[in-house]
């Protein structure tokens, strides 16, 4: 009898280990991949915050709202900056680019133009898309001596001599589009994992194999099956909330070769009926430019 009794201790002992790894493990993970997607919101934040810097300065060249909601409305897939302007108002313009050459005002205006509209649409594109780059790391090698080339180095002789190369692996920045989808494949693992097991449940299967226990709660009338819904709600995996992330959604702008003609026929009809308040812009930008490259000549 009392060998009975200690084998079913042993495999009550094993079932509970095991019912203990599943439960742990499985929030543990995901706690985890948690603690990584949170890592990379700051490489969507600061995307984000480029890209409206960015459209700032394009904003700034049409003279507000009014003008880029025109610009907008002219590019041939009909984009339209829903919510764009509320995202951009208040934000500073990046200064980065110098009014191009041109025989006319109009001219180099168009060019101009183009060529931030050229920006805003990259950084559109790597804020939502994510871009790729080469990541270097150190790499450490034996470099066979005169007498040995030729030759296999067998580990670290003396013939041998140890140097240091790059290696490098092409890795790419997350964007919104794939934060937000990862972020809705982690609240569908945390609903699954809540689902099938949550604390209550594994509390129960528990409880139901200490036959000793349940015949004391019986007696007593003691238990913890009011306290279910409780336990419930406060130890579950709580869902991530990320569709905020960033600088939220934003258009997906068409290439600047696809829509240069119309940028620029568009920028040559504006500067006719705009042309004092756009030469007055590009002179202050050209001014608060050369204050940035240069402090000394504004001091």
């Amino acid at each position: 009898m009392t060998k009975q009794t200690n084998l079913t201790s042993l495999l009550q002992d094993e079932v509970m280990s095991e019912m203990a790894d599943s439960f742990f493990g499985a929030r543990r993970a995901i706690d985890d991949e948690i603690d990584l997607f949170e890592a990379k919101e700051a490489d969507v934040a600061l995307a984000g915050q480029r890209a409206l810097c960015c459209c700032a300065l394009l904003y700034t060249l049409l003279q507000g709202e009014k003008g880029a909601q025109a610009f907008f409305d002219m590019l041939p897939v009909g984009v339209a900056p829903s919510g764009l302007h509320d995202k951009v108002r208040g934000v500073r313009p990046c200064l980065f680019v110098r009014l191009p050459w041109g025989l006319t005002r109009k001219r180099r205006f168009a060019g101009l133009l183009c060529q931030v509209y050229g920006h805003v649409q990259d950084a559109f594109d790597r804020y939502l898309n994510g871009s790729g780059y080469t990541r270097r790391y150190p790499v450490q090698a034996y470099a066979p001596s005169s007498e040995n080339k030729g030759k296999e180095p067998e580990g670290a002789s003396s013939s041998n001599a140890m140097i240091g190369t790059m290696g490098t692996i092409q890795s790419r920045t997350v964007g919104w589009k794939r934060y937000t989808a990862w972020c809705d494949e982690i609240n569908a693992r945390i609903e699954e994992v809540n689902r099938n097991q949550s604390p209550s449940q594994v509390l129960g299967m528990a409880r139901s194999m200490d036959v000793a226990m349940l015949s004391q709660e019986r007696v007593s009338g003691t238990g913890v099956d009011g306290l279910v819904p409780s336990m419930d709600r406060s130890l579950c995996l709580k869902p991530v909330a990320c569709h905020l992330a960033g600088v939220g959604p934003l258009p997906a702008l068409p290439p600047l070769g696809e829509v240069e003609p119309a940028i620029r026929e568009f920028a040559k009809r504006f500067y006719e009926r705009e042309k004092d308040a756009v030469d007055k812009t590009i002179v202050r930008l050209e001014q608060r430019l050369d204050c940035t490259l240069n402090e000394q000549t504004c001091a």
